[in-house]
């Protein structure tokens, strides 16, 4: 976004959180907000554009509409799955949501948000011409058991802390062979 000439306020590698935040991290995340309403009170901007973070960015979605600029909102929070109190913020607070996954874009046009699906950034990079049953042969793995993928996410913190859980959870499922995926 920065090589198209779009200022970034604060990069989203900074503001990364896992799990409840800490009171310095309360006080940081306070700061930046404080920071972000600073800067729209005093220059206009044509658009906001939020990614993702809904935990932060659903209190920026409604502050700006509050300041009467249009927002977008890409990566949509995954209302669907839990906390659909959050498809009501959406509606009122954010003029268009881009989604990643197929099925968002009916669930949040069907609570009246004007919703684009767009795919998402990271099926286009993976391109395989492994057939499922090269697949299954190369990784020596029986196609008449289960097989579980674990993708433990690319944030050291969070995979140190959820990978205690994740062993344990290995060792008490024996029999099933698992593919891991790293970064």
């Amino acid at each position: 976004m920065r090589s198209l000439g779009i200022e970034i306020l604060f990069p989203a590698e900074s503001l990364a959180l896992v799990g409840l935040p800490s009171f310095s991290e309360l006080k940081k995340y306070w700061f930046v907000y404080k920071k972000i309403e600073e800067f729209l009170r005093k220059r206009r901007v044509d658009v906001i554009i939020l990614v993702d973070f809904p935990g932060f960015n659903l209190k920026i979605a409604k502050l700006a509409k509050k300041l009467g600029y249009p927002v977008i909102y890409y990566i949509a929070p995954q209302a669907w799955a839990w906390n659909k109190k959050r498809v009501h913020i959406l509606r009122e607070y954010v003029d268009r949501l881009y989604v990643v996954l197929p099925f968002e874009k009916e669930f949040f046009s069907s609570y009246g948000i004007s919703t684009v699906y767009l795919g998402h950034p990271i099926l286009d990079l993976i391109k395989t011409n492994l057939s499922e049953r090269f697949f299954y042969e190369i990784y020596q793995f029986n196609k008449s058991k289960p097989l579980v993928s674990f993708f433990p996410g690319s944030r050291e913190r969070e995979i140190s802390r959820h990978i205690p859980m994740f062993l344990k959870i290995f060792e008490n499922l024996k029999k099933i062979k698992y593919l891991i995926f790293k970064e």
